[in-house]
Order: C-alpha cells, then sequence, then structure tokens
C-alpha cells in the first residue's frame, strides 16, 4: 500500500475542520446533554475496499458489532463470489446534506458498486442519527429486485427492529432475505407474498403500544396524586380559604414543553443539516412523556406550595412534606426534576432536631404548636413578626409547664442571606442595597445615583455613596462567519469495486 503524501497546507485546513467541528459538536453537547453528531462528507465516507476484496461493510461509528460486520462480509462476500452481484452496506451516524437519496446514489456512482457491464450493484445506506435507511440498486437488478421489492423488505426487516435498536438482528436478517433472492431468483414471487404491504396498525404497533404505556402510567400517576393530596395529605376542608385550585401545573408543564420543542428546532436549524428530525411520528410517546412529566413535577411543587400555606408550624410542615413524599415515593420516578425538592426535604428534617431541643433543662417545657396560633400571635412583636414575613428568621415558641412563662427562640429562614441586621432596630430586616437614579443617563452623558440600604421594620435608610451611572449604548449587531475546507485524500488497496452505476432505482424509508 503506497503512503499517502499530504502538504502542509491541506493538513492546516484538515485540523481547521476538525477543530471546528469539534466545537460544534461541543456546543451541541451543552445544548442536547447528548452525544454530538458525526457528520461525514462523500469523500470522507470510510471505502471498505480499502481493507480487501472481502470487504462490503463501513462501519466507522461502530453502531453495529464486530460479529455482525464479519457475518454480513461473509454473505456479502459468497453473492459476489455465485451471483456476481456486488453489495456495500454503509452505516453511519450522519451525514452532510439534506437528502440521504442524494447523498445514497453519489456514493454509489462514486464508488462504482457493481460490474461495470452488468451494472448489478447494490447500496445500503443507513443513517443512524437521521433515522433513514435508503437501498439503491443498479439497472442489472431491476428484475430480481425492484424497488416495490426493496421497499418492503426495509418495511418488514429493518425498520421494525431499527426502532427497537437492534440494528445487528435487523440487518443481518435483511443480508439473508438478499441473499436468498439473487442466490435463488425462483424466490422472489414466494418472498413477495410474505412482504406484502403490512397494515397502518401493523406498522405502527410498537408506537401505539409504547403511547398507550405512557398514558396509562402517568394517568395512574396523577390520579394516585389527586387521591393523595384530596384524601391523605390536604382534605379540602382543612386548606386555607385562599388557596384556590388552578390549572397551573397543566398550563405550565404545556409551556416548558413547547418552549422547549421550539428551542430545539431553532437549535437544529442552526446547527443541523435536517431542521426537522424531531417532527418524526415515533417520537410521540416521548413527547407525550415529557408533557405528562413535567405537568407532574409542576402539580408536584404545587402541591408542595399548598402544603407550605396551610402549615405555620414547622414541625407540622416537615411531617406533612414528608409524608406526601412517601406517599408519591413510585409516582415521582416519572417526574425526575422532584428530586431537587426531596433533597430540600431531607434538610429540612435534619435542621428539625435541633429546633426541638428545648431552650434549656432548668425547666419543663411545652413547644407551642404555631397552626393553633392566630398568624399574629402576641408573643412575637412587629419585628419579629416582620422577620418571619421576610423569610428572614423563623421562630419557636416555648412555655414553661408550672409558671407558663413565654420563651422565643430564633432560627434562620430560608432568606437569611438577604437581610443583614438593622443598627436602629436591630432585627434582621435590613434589605439588600438599591440604587435611586439621581440624574438618568443618555447617550452623550453618565448619569448619577445614590445606593441606598432600608429596613423594611423600621424605615431607616443610610446612603452607602453616590456611583455614576453608564452612558446608554446604541445597539449593534455584527456577524461572521467562519468556513472552511476539507480535502480528502484516496489511496491504493487491495480490494476495488467493479465501477458499477445506478440511475436512482431503489427505495427508501425512516424508522
Amino acid at each position: 500500500m503506497n503512503a499517502v503524501v499530504i502538504d502542509e497546507d491541506q493538513h492546516h485546513v484538515m485540523n481547521k475542520t476538525w477543530f471546528i467541528r469539534y466545537c460544534n459538536g461541543l456546543l451541541l453537547l451543552l445544548l442536547f446533554a447528548s452525544p454530538s453528531y458525526a457528520q461525514y462528507s462523500l469523500p470522507e465516507v470510510p471505502n471498505p475496499k480499502i481493507d480487501g476484496q472481502d470487504f462490503y461493510v463501513s462501519n466507522p461509528d461502530d453502531i453495529i458489532s464486530t460479529w455482525a460486520v464479519d457475518s454480513m462480509n461473509k454473505i456479502a462476500s459468497e453473492i459476489d463470489k455465485k451471483a456476481t452481484v456486488e453489495m456495500a452496506i454503509i452505516i453511519l451516524d450522519d451525514f452532510q446534506g439534506e437528502d440521504d437519496f442524494e447523498f445514497a446514489l453519489n456514493l454509489f456512482n462514486t464508488w462504482g458498486i457493481g460490474k461495470k457491464d452488468r451494472n448489478n450493484g447494490l447500496l445500503l445506506f443507513i443513517s443512524k442519527d437521521r433515522r433513514a435507511y435508503r437501498f439503491i440498486s443498479g439497472y442489472g437488478l431491476d428484475s430480481l429486485l425492484p424497488d416495490i421489492t426493496l421497499k418492503r423488505i426495509g418495511e418488514h426487516y429493518l425498520v421494525p427492529y431499527f426502532k427497537a435498536d437492534h440494528y445487528d438482528k435487523g440487518l443481518l436478517m435483511t443480508m439473508q432475505v438478499l441473499k436468498r433472492v439473487l442466490l435463488a431468483p425462483d424466490s422472489v414471487a414466494e418472498l413477495n407474498n410474505v412482504l406484502k404491504k403490512p397494515s397502518f396498525w401493523s406498522r405502527n404497533r410498537a408506537l401505539f403500544r409504547n403511547t398507550l404505556i405512557v398514558c396509562i402510567l402517568f394517568f395512574v400517576a396523577f390520579n394516585w396524586s389527586s387521591y393523595v393530596i384530596d384524601r391523605k395529605i390536604l382534605p379540602k376542608k382543612t386548606r386555607r380559604k385562599t388557596v384556590k385550585p388552578d390549572y397551573y401545573p397543566l398550563l405550565s408543564g404545556c409551556f416548558i414543553t413547547f418552549f422547549l420543542f421550539f428551542a430545539s428546532i431553532f437549535i437544529c436549524l442552526v446547527f443541523a443539516d435536517n431542521p426537522f428530525m424531531l417532527l418524526r411520528f415515533s417520537y410521540i410517546p416521548w413527547y407525550i412523556a415529557i408533557v405528562a412529566s413535567l405537568v407532574l413535577t409542576t402539580q408536584y411543587y404545587d402541591t408542595i406550595k399548598l402544603i407550605k400555606d396551610a402549615h405555620e408550624d414547622e414541625v407540622n410542615l416537615t411531617k406533612t412534606l414528608t409524608a406526601y413524599t412517601a406517599y408519591m415515593a413510585i409516582p415521582i420516578l416519572l417526574a425526575p426534576l422532584t428530586l431537587f425538592s426531596i433533597v430540600s426535604i431531607f434538610r429540612r428534617r435534619k435542621k428539625l432536631k435541633q429546633r426541638l431541643i428545648p431552650p434549656d433543662t432548668n425547666h419543663q417545657w411545652v413547644r407551642l404548636n404555631r397552626d393553633d396560633l392566630k398568624k399574629r400571635t402576641p408573643y412575637l412583636n412587629a419585628g419579629q413578626a416582620m422577620e418571619e414575613h421576610l423569610q428572614a428568621k423563623s421562630y419557636e415558641i416555648w412555655q414553661e409547664e408550672k409558671t407558663g412563662m413565654i420563651k422565643v427562640t430564633a432560627w434562620m429562614g430560608n432568606k437569611a442571606k438577604d437581610y443583614r441586621l438593622c443598627p436602629s432596630c436591630g432585627y434582621q430586616t435590613l434589605e439588600p442595597p438599591y440604587v435611586k437614579t439621581l440624574k438618568a443617563a443618555t447617550y452623550t452623558t453618565a448619569g448619577e445615583g445614590e445606593k441606598i440600604e432600608r429596613c423594611a421594620n423600621c424605615n431607616y435608610q443610610h446612603s452607602l455613596g453616590l456611583l455614576a451611572l453608564a452612558k446608554k449604548v446604541m445597539a449593534s449587531t455584527s456577524s461572521h462567519s467562519d468556513t472552511a475546507n476539507s480535502s480528502s485524500s484516496s489511496s491504493d488497496s487491495s480490494g476495488s469495486w467493479g465501477g458499477g452505476s445506478s440511475g436512482g432505482g431503489g427505495a427508501g424509508g425512516h424508522w
């Protein structure tokens, strides 16, 4: 095999091309949280004949196993030797261009698949990411393998197995059928009877089954959730009158789903050759599952909010949240975003152990249930009530059994980091500083502002000094694009195709 010589400029261009592709792939990884797409141009598709005359399968992305590649090479070699029909099987992640038919046809004629004097080549091209397959045949195979037969073979053997991600089995079954037809032409009529076009229900049996399973799972989850809320956790008669049920979970779940869907389409328009790859009938169960999962997640968090609104007492609140999470242990497996709330509940339980420790051991203290007290309890003064309102602090109220003496203990609130102690009233109600505009900025001159901090309890204000406000800037847009050309090299090998061509016969489809 002769060595391939690439000059320095070509090497630089190739390095630049791969660098750009690497950056695009990394961006897609961050956006989709899935592996980046590997796209092949026509010259970049590995020719199996480089490895020898008895090689017919190109599997650059290792989509099928080595065992399957070896088995298919043996079948194709047997067909070549006995029927003089050259087959090429190409299976890769993705390719450059919009049309799989055009790409496969160009690949067929570029390689010259089939014997030159007979034009009896056959190409099976598969793009996993686009979920597309394509048969391309030469004129010499029209009588043995007409387009309708190839279409039926693909729909009967490739599509069902590919939908289940059984690529090895689907390809091997297809190769066995092609071998049977090409080595025994009399079996074509029998095969066509077997491969009669299946009914709509038969073709989409897996889709309907998966859709039904998804719908049943979430139907049970929603009904169980409603039962738990109304019967176990928050019976309607115990809910606060100010809390009204609404359609927030359903509407927000649908809104989030549609936002993600259209955002994904926009990203595909920018970065992918096939922007409508998400608009596939086979994705319906997944879309239903995503919408239902988001709705269930929103319903879960909406219930958490109802529970918090229904309880003033931290102990009762934590116990109710724990009970609700326990009841929903199985349904929330369908809504993984709820795991963040579960972690928060476990942290709340850990902190609760410290809150239940009495103020001292010299007296017999009884903790008062805040749910049994009025919201504006006389045991807390106005400053403490404001701290609780701002969630800067929360309080436990203890009463001595014999004397009735009251003692209040303070605990850090959920928003304690947002507030500081007020130097005037002494409560943790000093709000974060804000900027008061003294002189508005324009496009030609800077403005002036004053940084002020204020207490939400006693209205204390303190100036932290003046500051300049930046001038307004006219919005401008600029765009640039990087282009890169890729170069390819060819090398002599121990094998070659027969020099055949195709006018576009064959069939294809999607799964």
